[in-house]
């Protein structure tokens, strides 16, 4: 009897010791299963209760996983309701089984009210993302600089110190996996240069598709952008943001009408994917430029055909 009875408490002592072992398989699927070995187990209300008692740490996963009762907190009353399910005195938790959530961004958004930006003045961008079911990790680059890293603020502030184009790009990172992006491009303006470049003439050629600009005025180099008005809708299967080539994307107007976008870029020899236009009709092409200083030239239109 008393070495039975020991052998019981050396299994005890095994279970209140037990954590997360280095290898498991953290696949995180279950209410409840907080060690992420796939099942709802002893083991698991163990670990919560090392983590009310400070001798387990858990992530913000874990965390939602193991509030089984959706008090918004980990508690005792989770442990109990753990053994209660293991034991049969419950059917379910009020939470259900998790549902394979992906991260996903709406969009970033900023103090300015427009697309254009004062150099050295500081502005306030946020991004907008599901917070379901914990809230996810954002990482913001400001064209190559990292502003935020693997950080549960979703908001920053920037100060952008060179006129031009710049990217802001967000990554969403999901807490069940997945990660979504959005970029941003905006145009900084420096308020003490007031000469516009000026497009004097654009050149296409009808059989190749190709586009020339010739730029005079500002301050040089320059970055041009393109747009093609009233072009048939992308492939239906292709989505909206139907990448057409190198250059051009598909893109949705107010009045649900397509046109053809080349962001600004350094090249002015870009070619209109003309395969995408109707025969023999015609389509406006409108280019506009922009400065080293941040100025943004008028835009200027010219009619094409394929």
């Amino acid at each position: 009897m008393k070495k039975r009875f020991s052998i019981l408490l050396m299994l005890a002592a095994l279970i209140v010791s037990v954590g997360i072992p280095a290898n498991a398989q953290t696949t995180y699927r279950y209410i409840g299963d907080v060690d992420g070995d796939d099942t709802v187990s002893i083991l698991d209300a163990t670990l919560v209760q090392k983590q009310l008692a400070s001798l387990q740490s858990f992530s913000k996963l874990q965390k939602f996983l193991g509030d089984v009762d959706n008090s918004k907190t980990t508690d005792i009353i989770d442990v109990t309701m753990i053994q209660k399910k293991l034991a049969s005195l419950i059917d379910s938790f009020y939470k259900e089984r998790i549902q394979s959530w992906s991260a996903e961004i709406y969009g970033i958004e900023s103090s300015n009210s427009g697309n254009t930006y004062l150099l050295n003045t500081e502005y306030t961008f946020s991004v907008s993302a599901t917070q379901r079911p914990v809230p996810d990790d954002f990482r913001v680059l400001v064209d190559r600089e990292i502003v935020l890293d693997k950080s549960e603020e979703a908001s920053f502030a920037y100060t952008f110190t060179e006129a031009g184009v710049h990217y802001i790009r967000a990554y969403c990172f999901g807490a069940f996996g997945g990660v979504d992006s959005y970029l941003l491009t905006v145009i900084v303006t420096d308020p003490d240069i007031v000469e516009k470049p000026e497009i004097e003439r654009i050149d296409y050629n009808k059989a190749t598709g190709q586009v020339d600009v010739a730029v005079s005025g500002g301050t040089a180099p320059y970055q041009y952008s393109y747009t093609v008005r009233q072009v048939p809708p992308p492939p239906p299967e292709a989505g909206p943001n139907y990448v057409t080539s190198s250059d051009f994307v598909f893109r949705n107007d107010i009045d649900g009408t397509y046109y053809l976008y080349c962001d600004f870029c350094s090249g002015v020899d870009v070619f209109v994917p003309t395969y995408l236009l109707e025969p023999k009709l015609s389509y406006t092409l409108e280019a506009q430029v922009i400065d080293q200083s941040g100025v943004l030239s008028d835009v200027k239109t010219i009619y094409i055909q394929r």
